[in-house]
């Protein structure tokens, strides 16, 4: 017997539209769940385990590999952020006046 045809699935924005809860309960009931989710977490004591393990190493993700870590190639927007953190440039721009200011080189 197929019930989609006379149980249609019933969605938020039908519910929405209903009147069974309105779209600021909706806004509120979120807000309030994920301010409420650290505090859960705290009283579990899950901060302070994560933060006592440390076993040297980082762990990043990116939509894609990074081509190559080379300095002098790494031109895509995968690879320059991983070299950007772990080496350092003899010039740099200052951000807010887009001057070049010294990094590791010495005037």
């Amino acid at each position: 017997m197929d019930r989609s045809a006379s149980h249609p699935p019933v969605r938020l924005h039908d519910r929405l539209l209903n009147g069974r809860r309105s779209r600021r309960q909706v806004i509120q009931q979120a807000a309030v769940l994920g301010l409420s989710a650290p505090l859960v977490g705290r009283g579990l004591g899950l901060g302070a385990s994560v933060a006592a393990q440390g076993n040297g190493s980082v762990v990043i993700s990116l939509a894609d590999e990074p081509l190559t870590l080379e300095n002098w190639n790494s031109f895509s927007i995968y690879g320059h952020p991983i070299l950007r953190n772990v080496m350092e440039a003899l010039l740099n721009r200052d951000p807010a006046s887009n001057e070049l200011v010294s990094e590791l080189a010495t005037a």
